[in-house]
């Protein structure tokens, strides 16, 4: 496989163009976070967008690169509301792509629904500016389809949400607090105003078994603070951190660290399971982790806003994502057996474990059986089809 890096646009239209020159397919990377792919055909090009990390604000809106992080967004985006990835290092342009389960998604939701427009380089090898108005089937690719998306991104244009304050708490539990913690949010999350995220840490532990951390970040425009006391509903005991506040969503991000990154391998899966159910069965499995650095992620799905058409899928209201950061092949047999512990109504396509689940089992039932046709009339050739999803691609 050669990899491309490409700075502009331009330099991005010319690595496709050549690409279909020598008739090679295409491999697309921005922040080179999923490493989950599953089967690759022979020699594809790789192009690497790291590079192309501008930001241009247009009024309520802004243009961003996908080779920008995060927290680099964030931070170049001031004030301004937008649900980035969680992890500070997570590449913008594969994010967007899936879809986005990101920050203040009870309020801000998913990510790709808040994508109006893109700069795309398209299969035929044309640098396009594309809408809802002017090509809304390629529109509705960019809103989930992750790693199967028949083209380059170069930009994507995105709508803001208005400025807000953050506020953010950790509580740390013990190991045998996890099934009553469990019921306890299983009351306390259905009940949480939109702008009150509340996400569940899990990692090794020492002589005393895994720990448990509830995450409360409450995103507000006057009172972020005011929300977080709903925390003192809870009666398990745990250990509290102080109260944090952020001026921007930047400024949080700017604190967090992913630890080594990215991981060397992952797996997820969305879940109607209830936490009292969940939380003990990842305690289970992280008493014996493949390494000290490893982790599960459980978060509340995010609502979906607006009408516009999208492949995104969201099957059930949490979704739990397990993490290992060692090469050995443990790791991975680690988080595919953690996640298969759960009762599963699906996976995300940003985070799932490509190499055991087909991309297209990562979608519901009517946008499964719709893609292979929509990614057919863009890319008929298979120029952007690397990877072999379910038998979609001879």
């Amino acid at each position: 496989m050669t990899t491309q890096h490409r700075r502009t646009a331009a330099e991005v239209q010319a690595a496709v163009r050549a690409a279909r020159r020598d008739r090679r397919p295409v491999l697309v990377r921005s922040g080179g976070w999923h490493l989950g792919l599953g089967p690759l055909r022979d020699e594809p090009v790789s192009i690497d967008l790291r590079e192309l990390r501008d930001v241009t604000r247009e009024g309520a809106t802004a243009w961003v690169g996908p080779g920008l992080s995060s927290a680099a967004a964030a931070s170049l985006l001031g004030d301004s509301g937008f649900p980035l990835g969680h992890a500070p290092e997570v590449g913008v342009g594969g994010y967007l792509l899936s879809g986005g389960n990101g920050w203040n998604g009870g309020a801000w939701g998913a990510a790709g629904d808040r994508v109006v427009a893109v700069e795309v380089v398209t299969p035929d090898g044309e640098l396009r500016v594309v809408d809802d108005g002017s090509d809304p089937g390629l529109m509705t690719l960019v809103r989930g389809a992750g790693p199967l998306f028949p083209g380059v991104v170069t930009r994507f244009r995105l709508a803001l949400a208005d400025p807000v304050r953050i506020a953010r708490q950790g509580i740390t539990f013990p190991a045998d607090a996890a099934a009553a913690l469990g019921e306890e949010l299983d009351q306390l999350a259905p009940a949480c105003p939109p702008g009150l995220e509340l996400t569940v840490f899990l990692r090794p532990g020492e002589a005393d078994g895994p720990r448990v951390t509830l995450a409360a970040t409450a995103f507000d425009a006057t009172d972020a603070e005011e929300q977080l006391s709903l925390l003192g509903t809870l009666t398990t005991p745990g250990e509290p951190t102080a109260v944090s506040s952020f001026s921007s969503l930047g400024a949080l991000l700017a604190t967090l660290s992913s630890g080594p990154v990215p991981p060397a391998a992952f797996h997820q899966t969305w879940t109607h399971a209830p936490y009292a159910t969940t939380l003990p069965l990842l305690v289970d499995a992280l008493r014996a982790p493949p390494s000290a650095v490893t982790s599960v992620l459980v978060a509340r799905a995010p609502v979906r806003t607006g009408d516009l058409d999208s492949v995104y899928t969201v099957p059930a209201p949490v979704s739990v994502a397990a993490y290992a950061h060692t090469p050995h092949p443990t790791g991975r047999t680690w988080c595919r057996a953690t996640i298969r512990a759960l009762p599963t109504a699906g996976h995300f396509i940003g985070e799932a474990d490509l190499g055991l689940v087909s991309p297209l089992d990562c979608f519901g039932t009517v946008d499964r059986a719709r893609l292979p046709g929509m990614l057919a009339a863009v890319d008929p050739d298979g120029w952007f089809r690397p990877m072999e999803p379910g038998g979609h691609r001879a």
